[in-house]
C-alpha cells in the first residue's frame, strides 16, 4: 500500500504541532501530569490528522489479480445482425452461434492470462443473467444463454457485471453488443 498526497504543502501544518505541544504542556500546569501530556498529545494528533486531510492523503493498493467479465448481448437486434430468421428455433441457433463466437474470442484472448486472473460471463437482453461467476478456470466449452425478455438493457448488465467483480482485483468489463439499447442508460452505468 502506497500513501500519496494531492497537496503536500498542507503537511507544513504539522510543524506547528511541536511548538503547540510545548505551549500546551506549560500552559496546562494546573492539570495533573498524565492529563496534561494526554491533552498535548491529542492536540498534536488532531493537527496531524487535519494536515493529512487538507493534503489529500490517499492510500493506494495495487493488485496483481485481474478480473475480466464478458458482458454479452443476446437480444433480438444482435441476432438480426447475424441474420437470424424469424423462426424461434432457428433464432436460438443464431444466438448459440453468437455465444460460440464470443467463447472462441475469450478462449483466444485469455491464452496469456496469469493463474490468478479471473474470468466471468454475463448474458443479457431485456434482463441480465450471470452465466459464469469470476473463476480462475479455463473458458468453458460452451456458454449458454436464453432469450429472457424483449429489449436490450445494457445498463442493468453493466451493473450486474460490476457487482460480480471481486474487490481485491483489478477490474475489466468487456461488452459484446451492437449498442442498441431500449432500456436504461449504458453511459451512466459505465
Amino acid at each position: 500500500m502506497t500513501l500519496r498526497f494531492e497537496h503536500p504543502a498542507w503537511l507544513l501544518l504539522t510543524l506547528l504541532a511541536l511548538p503547540m505541544a510545548y505551549v500546551a504542556v506549560r500552559w496546562f500546569s494546573s492539570m495533573s501530569l498524565p492529563r496534561r501530556w494526554s491533552a498535548a498529545v491529542l492536540r498534536v494528533v488532531l493537527i496531524a490528522l487535519l494536515a493529512g486531510m487538507l493534503a489529500g492523503a490517499t492510500a493506494v493498493r495495487t493488485s496483481e489479480t485481474l478480473a475480466v467479465i464478458a458482458v454479452v448481448d443476446v437480444s433480438g437486434s444482435v441476432q438480426r445482425l447475424y441474420g437470424a430468421p424469424s423462426d424461434t428455433a432457428l433464432a436460438s441457433e443464431t444466438q448459440n452461434d453468437v455465444l460460440e463466437r464470443v467463447r472462441l474470442f475469450l478462449r483466444d484472448s485469455t491464452k496469456q492470462r496469469k493463474p490468478d486472473d479471473l474470468l466471468g460471463v454475463v448474458v443479457f437482453d431485456g434482463v441480465s443473467a450471470a452465466v459464469l461467476a469470476p473463476t480462475r478456470g479455463a473458458v468453458p466449452e460452451s456458454i449458454s444463454g436464453t432469450s429472457m425478455a424483449e429489449g436490450t438493457n445494457i445498463e442493468e448488465a453493466i451493473r450486474l457485471a460490476a457487482a460480480m467483480l471481486p474487490p481485491d482485483a483489478s477490474a475489466r468489463l468487456v461488452l459484446f453488443s451492437d449498442g442498441v439499447e431500449t432500456d436504461g442508460d449504458a453511459a451512466r452505468a459505465a
